[in-house]
């Protein structure tokens, strides 16, 4: 199997077919080193299970405050299964100890916003 289906398996994981249609429609080179490194070269590797990485990613994010970024890994990891909505939210309040309130709050209203686009607004 080569780099590219390789990282096709992975992608499952991580995002949804229109995340990655998306990506195609902004460039199709960058499509192609999304799947071809990021998932088969990164996401692909032993040392961490993709739940793991999806809460590092996410961790990551919020820190660096990548808003549109945020929305398509916290969708991604939902629609995928690899992590559940209890978690996003543990994950976003986490990080209130190392990059405030501000930030905490701005990206627990992200979560928020993917959680009532899918249905799990009202749930705890």
């Amino acid at each position: 199997m080569d780099k590219y289906q390789k990282g096709l398996e992975v992608v499952k994981e991580h995002l949804s077919p229109h995340q990655i249609e998306a990506i195609e429609e902004i460039s199709p080179y960058l499509k192609d080193l999304v799947i071809e490194y990021g998932m088969d070269e990164i996401y692909a590797r032993k040392g961490l299970d993709q739940k793991s990485r999806k809460i590092a990613t996410i961790a990551s994010l919020i820190t660096s405050g990548n808003t549109p970024q945020i929305k398509w890994h916290i969708s991604g990891g939902l629609d995928s299964g690899v992590i559940t909505k209890e978690e996003v939210e543990e994950v976003i309040i986490q990080m209130v100890l190392y990059i405030g309130f501000p930030q905490t709050l701005n990206a627990m209203k992200v979560a928020k916003e993917v959680f009532k686009k899918k249905g799990l607004a009202n749930r705890n």
